[in-house]
């Protein structure tokens, strides 16, 4: 049996190289899976056996291990963090999508109906606010119209081909 205790955070530099391992007790990571930095250069990792959601500093120090009373943890897999730094996470076996506060707080759970968030384990969110989770165990994409507050840095990068032949549109 594979032991999912411990795991740790790598940060490398815009080189490439190495800046840390961190490993923090006030982190209790459990199975790390996904990663996402809010506005404050603070990462977010779900610990998917832990059934609860770890924040670093970007310093690599544990700010907290969150696990909120009615939080819809079962098995939490990706991360996404929202324009206003609400933190949305997949629950692979809970069939859901958690929202929590830059605090770590409970918004809400959201499973809305035909959703199918059978084996949900990514997230991410466009700029209109809505919310893309992957199911594994549906083979599907499904989406909360909505949602979410609309991430404001691009999601795809406009590159140019030499010599220029088009403008990037804004």
């Amino acid at each position: 049996m594979t032991n999912y205790a411990g795991g740790s955070v790598t940060e490398l530099n815009s080189s490439g190289a190495l800046v840390g391992n961190f490993k923090p007790g006030g982190a209790k990571f459990y199975a790390p899976d996904t990663i996402a930095i809010d506005a404050a250069g603070n990462a977010w990792i779900p610990n998917q056996y832990g059934n609860s959601v770890s924040e670093l500093t970007s310093s690599g120090a544990a700010v907290g291990n969150f696990k909120p009373s009615g939080a819809n943890f079962n098995q939490p897999y990706g991360v996404a963090i929202d324009s206003s730094d609400n933190v949305w996470i997949p629950n692979f076996n809970g069939k859901s999508v958690t929202e929590l506060n830059s605090n770590g707080a409970l918004i809400g759970n959201f499973a809305p109906q035909g959703a199918n968030l059978n084996g949900a384990d990514s997230v991410a969110i466009d700029s209109s606010g809505n919310v893309w989770v992957t199911n594994k165990n549906g083979n599907t994409i499904g989406g909360l119209v909505g949602a979410a507050e609309p991430v404001t840095t691009p999601l795809v990068a406009c590159l140019k081909k030499t010599p220029p032949t088009t403008a990037c549109k804004p």
